[in-house]
């Protein structure tokens, strides 16, 4: 799927995965189906950023509605939903992040 067929608030979450990695948005081939493999985070960061996509889909009906197919507003589903967005699309954890 190319990046004109995203929906407006998918858009807005990919551009905030990309600039939490230093990525360029516009460079990224999202028709790959292995782009989420180009960049890794640190678990820390893929926390913010389930935080931060909670929160968003929170705040938007818009984005529950485009990103999730309904409107429910409950937080522990919306958590839910951000810790399956980046487990399905997020970044690759760096290596080390399992490490104790």
């Amino acid at each position: 799927m190319s990046k004109e067929q995203f929906s407006e608030s998918l858009q807005e979450v990919l551009k905030e995965m990309c600039n939490r990695v230093g990525a360029d948005y516009d460079s990224i081939d999202f028709s790959n189906g292995t782009w989420y493999n180009s960049y890794e985070w640190t678990l820390q960061e893929e926390k913010q950023f389930e935080k931060w996509l909670a929160n968003y889909l929170y705040k938007s009906a818009k984005a529950r509605k485009e990103i999730m197919n309904h409107s429910i507003k409950k937080k522990s589903y919306l958590e839910k939903a951000a810790r399956e967005f980046t487990f399905q699309y997020g970044w690759l954890l760096e290596k080390n992040a399992f490490v104790c």
